[in-house]
């Protein structure tokens, strides 16, 4: 017999277990083909044009520059050789040695002064035109543009002592020894200031890797006449 009041519940039917639902790992990028790989890759290459190019750069402003030096010795000594005021002494110039001897000869006083003064003319003339083919010389080089300068202005000293041969010429007793005496003084500054000039030109042909002995250069004439041309001068 039935108990009523009761009622058999209802069995709920067992949920079976889902298994873990898998995570998706994405694959990983080609390490060239990463963002950040490829923007230094980039910057790593164009850095590597750039200093190719300013090495280039750096090259050929190196070159242009020992060109222009090499150009400025050759005018500089073109200009020594053509008016004939110079003679090589190693990798220097003496400036008019004749009138260094002419002025011996007045110290000891065996010479013939009109031969001197009319000499002395002749220095003059040719240091002037010298130092005018050298100031005429261009270059935007500073340091080319000082020994230009002193190597002018020690020209123009030569020239002027050349003057004061003449006079001493002319003269006898004490007043000639005293001249010559002061001649000889102003003689070793005027060497000093053309030295120093060609002394800065030297140094720079040794930083620009150049050769510092040079030999003397072929003027057009016979060497040492004065009034003979160097090309690349007005």
């Amino acid at each position: 017999m039935a108990i009523k009041g009761k009622r058999k519940g209802k069995s709920r039917p067992r949920s079976v277990a889902t298994a873990p639902r898998p995570f998706l790992v994405p694959p990983k990028t080609p390490v060239l083909r990463r963002t950040g790989i490829q923007v230094l890759l980039v910057s790593l290459f164009w850095a590597a044009v750039f200093a190719i190019v300013v090495g280039v750069g750096l090259a050929s402003e190196s070159e242009r520059r020992a060109d222009h030096i090499d150009q400025f010795t050759n005018l500089v000594d073109g200009a020594l050789a053509s008016e004939g005021v110079s003679q090589r002494l190693g990798i220097n110039h003496l400036i008019l040695p004749e009138m260094g001897q002419a002025i011996s000869q007045l110290r000891q006083g065996g010479t013939n002064p009109n031969e001197i003064v009319g000499q002395s003319r002749d220095w003059n003339q040719r240091a002037l035109a010298a130092s005018a083919k050298i100031g005429r010389i261009e270059t935007e080089e500073a340091q080319l543009v000082e020994a230009r300068s002193l190597m002018e202005q020690g020209l123009q000293l030569y020239a002027a002592l050349a003057r004061q041969v003449g006079v001493a010429a002319r003269l006898d007793g004490p007043e000639q020894r005293d001249l010559v005496t002061g001649i000889e003084e102003q003689l070793q500054s005027a060497a000093v200031v053309f030295d120093t000039g060609f002394g800065k030109l030297l140094e720079e042909r040794r930083l620009a890797g150049l050769p510092v002995g040079t030999g003397p250069p072929t003027v057009p004439g016979a060497p040492g006449i004065p009034g003979g041309e160097i090309p690349g001068l007005p």
